[in-house]
């Protein structure tokens, strides 16, 4: 990583030891400062923990680290708009494969609907009655424009398969891969006149494998939809506050409890791709992306208008795809947007 200009010291004063040394000082306490705030602190209920729900973490920051500041962050207006920001619905355009010209208005959010100021920070949060009291969606944006954002990804296993993937070519080959059906013989116990016979029925059903008791799937399509609704509501946010876009932002992502599970994707090239190298089932249970030491990050811009594309391929890269490069991101979330528009 290049430290800023800012952290070196002046070297007409100082001898050359010093100088070096005060530089150091300063590397280490500018690497510290990243390692600190990528860090969400948030409790599970023992009931909750006992879900092995996956989470994934993501920590957006203008470079260089701590350089920035919001004008107005601790005024009224300041906080009414970024809660009118994360309220309200993004309007996503979804083309028409046929007619490039036609556009579908669809719209989309997370469910945010309460905004409290913290510490040099502002925490928002989708509640209602039935997360109350459990870790859940949380975003937090601070006076220097760091950003951090957990969720909790969503997965299903073989016997919970919603109902968007109820016909899905690559579930159902899947299923008949690790749990094909087996015939049998049902025997019920009913109550028969003395001298009559009674012949057993013969059922199908899947076997109950360790694929359909233990493997769970993560929805990739919908990781990717969420991470660009929170990444347009940031950048809306930066927008309000005549932010320059020419400055480059530090990516990283943390995905806990992910051992076990593999990335979904309902579509018939990902399908192949499974076929050929089978499914890239993680053996992890934490993976950061890039590994949290030192400072180390990914560079993004966020002036980019497809760059939660590249935050998306980071992390489902992170947890484990195969072939990455010939997946077509687009066609999968088009599709996916396609089924919420017609739900709407």
């Amino acid at each position: 990583m290049q430290i800023p200009l800012s952290l070196v010291p002046d070297y007409k004063s100082e001898t050359a030891g010093y100088i070096i040394e005060k530089l150091n000082e300063k590397t280490i306490q500018y690497y510290d400062s990243i390692e600190q705030f990528c860090n969400f602190d948030l409790p599970q209920t023992k009931g909750q923990a006992e879900w092995n729900q996956t989470f994934l973490e993501l920590y957006i920051f203008p470079l260089p680290f701590d350089a920035f500041k919001f004008k107005e962050f601790y005024s009224s207006n300041f906080f009414k708009n970024t809660a009118y920001r994360f309220y309200q619905n993004i309007e996503v355009n979804l083309a028409d494969g046929k007619e490039p010209e036609i556009n579908k208005q669809v719209a989309i959010n997370l469910g945010f609907n309460s905004i409290y100021s913290s510490e040099r920070s502002l925490i928002i949060r989708p509640l209602n009655e039935h997360n109350l009291i459990y870790k859940s969606t949380t975003a937090e944006l601070f006076e220097n424009g760091n950003f951090k954002f957990l969720i909790p990804l969503m997965e299903f296993n073989a016997e919970n398969i919603p109902k968007k993937y109820s016909n899905s070519n690559t579930l159902n080959f899947l299923l008949d891969k690790y749990s094909p059906y087996e015939t049998y013989d049902e025997y019920r116990h009913y109550t028969y006149p003395r001298n009559q016979n009674f012949e057993p029925s013969k059922i199908s059903k899947r076997i109950s494998s360790d694929f359909v008791k233990h493997i769970k799937f993560i929805d990739g399509a919908e990781l990717i939809l969420r991470i660009l609704i929170i990444i347009s509501q940031f950048k809306s946010i930066l927008s309000d506050n005549d932010f320059n876009f020419q400055t480059k932002f530090g990516f990283r992502a943390k995905i806990t409890d992910c051992w076990r599970k593999f990335v979904f994707f309902d579509d018939d090239d990902y399908l192949e791709k499974i076929k050929l190298y089978n499914i890239p089932l993680s053996p992890k249970s934490s993976i950061e992306i890039p590994k949290f030491t030192r400072g180390d990050l990914y560079v993004i811009d966020l002036s980019d208008d497809h760059v939660f594309f590249l935050i998306s391929k980071f992390i489902l890269e992170g947890i484990g795809l195969p072939d990455s490069q010939d997946i077509n991101f687009g066609k999968i979330v088009t599709e996916a947007l396609d089924w919420i528009n017609k739900q709407q």
